[in-house]
C-alpha cells in the first residue's frame, strides 16, 4: 500500500510500473481486450503500452453504457472503491490535476479525445505514480480517438516530436456545468 494515499500497489516487474502494460492497474475480468495476457496477482497484462491505455478507455466506456448518467466521481469510486482505495483523496487529486469538474458526467468528457486522454493521464499517474516507460500524450490521444503525433500514426514507436498538449474542459455555453472545487464530505457525496 502506498502510506499516503492508501491504494494498494501492484509489485513492479518493470513494464509500467508492475503487471505487464496494464496503466489502470485493472483487475483480472473476462473483458477481451486487445492485446490481453495472462493475469499476474489477480490484474490484468497487456502486450504492450498502447493496448493497456486502449484497455483503461475502454474500461470507463463500459462504466458509461452501463450507466450514461455516471459521473466523474462517480466512476473514479467505482475504479479505485473506498474499501482498498483513498477514494475522496483521489477524486480531489484528479480533479485538481486535470480541471475536469468531478460531478460532471463522464460520457461528456470521453466525447472530447483530449480532455478523455488528459483524465487517462491522471488515472495512469495516480495508479502507477507517473508515466510508465513507453506511455506518453500520443498514447492516451490514440486510445481515445485523437490523432496522435505523425511518427507514432505510422507505426514508427515512440513519439519524437513534442507531446500533444491536453485541453481544459470547457463545458457547452447552452449547459454549464459548475467549475468551484468539489470537496466530498462523504463517500456519499460521490456516489
Amino acid at each position: 500500500r502506498d502510506p499516503t494515499t492508501g491504494h494498494f500497489l501492484p509489485p513492479a516487474n518493470g513494464a509500467a510500473n508492475g503487471f505487464a502494460n496494464n496503466v489502470g492497474n485493472l483487475r483480472f475480468s473476462n473483458a477481451n481486450w486487445e492485446g490481453k495476457g495472462p493475469p499476474q496477482n489477480g490484474f490484468e497484462t497487456f502486450a504492450t503500452p498502447q493496448q493497456g491505455v486502449n484497455a483503461a478507455f475502454q474500461n470507463l466506456g463500459a462504466y458509461v453504457q452501463a450507466n450514461p448518467n455516471i459521473t466523474v466521481a462517480q466512476a473514479i469510486a467505482k475504479w479505485a472503491p473506498p474499501t482498498e482505495n483513498n477514494t475522496e483523496l483521489y477524486i480531489r487529486q484528479i480533479a485538481e490535476g486535470t480541471g475536469i469538474n468531478p460531478a460532471m458526467p463522464l460520457g461528456e468528457v470521453m466525447k472530447d479525445p483530449a480532455v478523455a486522454a488528459q483524465l487517462l493521464d491522471a488515472i495512469t499517474r495516480k495508479e502507477k505514480g507517473g508515466l510508465p516507460q513507453g506511455v506518453n500524450a500520443d498514447t492516451f490521444m490514440a486510445a481515445t480517438g485523437g490523432a496522435p503525433s505523425p511518427q507514432i500514426a505510422q507505426g514508427g514507436g515512440e513519439a519524437t516530436a513534442p507531446p500533444v498538449q491536453l485541453a481544459q474542459y470547457q463545458p457547452p455555453q447552452q449547459t454549464p456545468v459548475p467549475q468551484q472545487a468539489f470537496r466530498p464530505q462523504t463517500m456519499q457525496d460521490v456516489i
